[in-house]
């Protein structure tokens, strides 16, 4: 038998002599250069997934229809192919030569012309969009039209995917739009270390996963299938399309005026409390189809949060009411929900869950709502925002604005385990850029809100520091460690004493544009009431588990000890705080509207009035007790402003309603 040489494949295994060499050499060229040849036209398939579409010698089918196993179908309209109108093309040239002779005559000069080939089939296939290729994308100057995103989103993802195919024959292309440029694969290990370097590694790192398309953090104990590169990633692509078509079908359904005033509502009344979004990349990134910082689900998710806080008497808007205080917006985001989960798309998805958990508590839904604020925290560490990307080689904005992204995902998560009385999920040893913040802002340079709302950033960088401390309360919950029956744990009331000493702490570091002040209650934006609510608030949270509330009946028959001592005091730690909260919520209705008031003032006004039931259930005096119902009567108020805009402050105005009348 005749064995064939190792470097044979390309002759067939035959033998050539001299005479045949040349042109045999000439026949493996034309067939190295046909199997790197792209076909003259796309099939359907390739074209509408905007990715490259080769055949292979011989094959009726393209590589990516192969691959992703379906029918490969070439349509024979070919754009290029089709003959230029000599007559029309002449009329547009006289048309250009008179707009730039009305120019000229005006004073102002037109720029030099940069003229494309004279045919279409002559530009070059790996080229820059030409202008005629960027005016098919729809307009983005006003609302009625769709997300801008939503039609470039697959083009991007896929032809990213693409590009890491082709990495060594095509890295010129890394600084495409939404592309990750080459230097942020840097913390990872490199690719020139070869496969088992990189399996071995002990590194957690950033690298590319061409599955979702989106950078992922992998870490040490990572097992050898992140690390393949190989697999079909195409299957997805026709649900993002539809994704995006979905999202622009709801934002071309609203009015102008509709649209405006829901974005509107948004920026003033949610994000200006907690910056979830940074407002110029996301306009940004919607005007020029970018999907870094924007994505159509995420901008349903944003104006169905706008509804939340819009004016129910409007038409417009009770056109997009649904019962029990939903909206279609809601409904459509929630229905969005399933295809985005399936490819998670980096930072719009995690700040897209984050909202969508809040517009879940707002209708009374708050498991769903914890469970979507977990996936946000758990998609957070999937992309790497815990990491410290200063030297990753991203944008000094881009690693502000994934900073502000994680501190978004820190406070939700202690705001979650306060209202639900759970222990958080993200640890302060699983950050790395919580050692960045003791030197620097929390934000840096950043102005999420825009540089006229800076107060509002520095009034929510305070309130990141007050929810670290608020965070630690949930660890130090109950005082009696060995039952209901034993006595207050003396360990555990000391590190409560420690943590109302940081609390004291940090409200005595305030600068003077936050200090409670007449000055400032007349000038300041309505977060500012809400920083100092949630300083009483906490202080009361922390307090309450000592107080003992349920005991203080039988600690009145018994003799006074130390542990009645601690009760006392937490009792009117709680008390003094609750009645602080009740002024405060006295002094924002003087300026604001309650019923546009974040959603965490429901924990405020409900941790307030608590505290004063109890306070009122044990009070003898008269006159104690009267004023303490006035402000009980106030928070009642201030609930049944919030009931209009949520449905657990309806829930809670009718229970207190009852309390306050057991109570008289």
């Amino acid at each position: 038998m005749q064995s064939t040489p190792p470097n044979s494949g390309s002759v067939n295994g035959e033998l050539l002599d001299e005479k045949n060499q040349p042109e045999q050499a000439q026949t493996a060229a034309q067939k190295r250069q046909k199997s790197r040849h792209r076909a003259s036209v796309a099939c359907a398939s390739c074209r509408d997934r905007r990715i490259r579409c080769v055949v292979p010698p011989g094959d009726s089918e393209c590589t990516q229809c192969k691959r992703s196993g379906v029918e490969c179908i070439i349509k024979n309209d070919d754009e290029r192919r089709r003959p230029i109108s000599r007559a029309y093309m002449c009329s547009l040239t006289e048309r250009v030569a008179l707009l730039e002779t009305m120019l000229k005559e005006h004073g102002a000069e037109p720029p030099p012309a940069n003229h494309p080939p004279k045919t279409r089939h002559g530009l070059p296939q790996d080229s820059e969009p030409s202008p005629q290729r960027g005016a098919d994308k729809p307009s983005s100057n006003g609302p009625d039209n769709s997300s801008p995103g939503s039609q470039q989103d697959d083009f991007i993802d896929v032809d990213q995917l693409d590009q890491l195919d082709n990495q060594d024959s095509s890295s010129h292309r890394g600084d495409e739009v939404d592309a990750p440029s080459p230097t942020v694969l840097a913390p990872g290990p490199p690719r020139k270390d070869g496969m088992v370097n990189r399996l071995l590694s002990t590194r957690g790192h950033l690298s590319f996963d061409q599955l979702s398309g989106r950078l992922r953090y992998f870490g040490p104990t990572t097992n050898c299938h992140v690390h393949s590169e190989l697999g079909n990633s195409h299957g997805s692509n026709s649900e993002s399309s539809e994704q995006s078509r979905r999202a622009e079908k709801i934002v071309r359904s609203l009015s102008l005026d509709t649209y405006d005033y829901l974005m509107e509502v948004f920026w003033q009344h949610y994000n200006s409390v907690i910056h979830v979004l940074h407002k110029e990349a996301f306009n940004e990134d919607r005007e020029t189809g970018r999907a870094q910082f924007y994505s159509g689900f995420l901008h349903v998710c944003v104006l169905a949060m706008g509804y939340r806080f819009a004016d129910k008497t409007r038409p417009d808007i009770q056109r997009l009411s649904l019962p029990q205080k939903e909206s279609t917006l809601h409904r459509e985001a929630k229905y969005m929900l399933d295809h985005e989960l399936e490819r998670p798309g980096g930072i719009p998805s995690v700040v897209a869950l984050l909202l969508l958990g809040d517009l879940e508590f707002a209708v009374g839904r708050d498991n769903l709502g914890w469970l979507y604020a977990g996936l946000a925290v758990r998609l957070a560490f999937d992309i790497g925002l815990h990491l410290d990307t200063r030297l990753s080689g991203l944008s000094v904005r881009e690693v502000e604005i994934r900073q502000m992204t994680l501190w978004a995902c820190v406070i939700y998560d202690k705001y979650w385990a306060l209202f639900l009385g759970r222990p958080t999920s993200m640890k302060s040893t699983d950050l790395e850029i919580y050692s960045l913040s003791k030197q620097f802002e929390r934000l840096g340079t950043c102005r999420p809100a825009g540089v006229e709302k800076s107060l509002e950033t520095q009034i929510y960088e305070a309130l990141l520091d007050l929810m670290e401390l608020a965070g630690k309360i949930t660890e130090n919950m109950d005082p009696r460690s060995q039952g209901p029956d034993a006595v207050i744990d003396r360990n555990q009331y000391l590190r409560m004493a420690a943590l109302d000493r940081e609390f004291s702490n940090w409200y005595a570091r305030l600068p003077d544009t936050l200090r409670w002040t007449p000055a400032n209650i007349n000038a300041a934006p309505f977060s500012f009431f809400l920083l100092h609510q949630q300083y009483h608030s906490a202080l009361i949270l922390l307090h309450r588990p000592f107080a003992m509330y349920e005991d203080s009946q039988q600690a009145d028959d018994e003799a006074s000890g130390p542990d009645s001592h601690f009760s006392a005091l937490s009792r009117t730690v709680c008390t003094k705080h609750a009645i602080r909260v009740a002024r405060i919520f006295w002094q924002h209705r003087q300026r604001f509207d309650t019923k546009q008031i974040f959603v965490t003032g429901m924990q405020h006004a409900g941790t307030a009035a608590t505290a004063l039931v109890a306070a009122l259930a044990f009070i003898k005096d008269p006159v104690d007790r009267a004023n303490n119902m006035q402000y009980l009567e106030c928070l009642s108020a201030a609930l049944q402003d919030m009931a209009c805009t949520f449905q657990p402050a309806e829930r809670m105005s009718v229970v207190l309603q009852a309390v306050m009348l057991e109570l008289r």
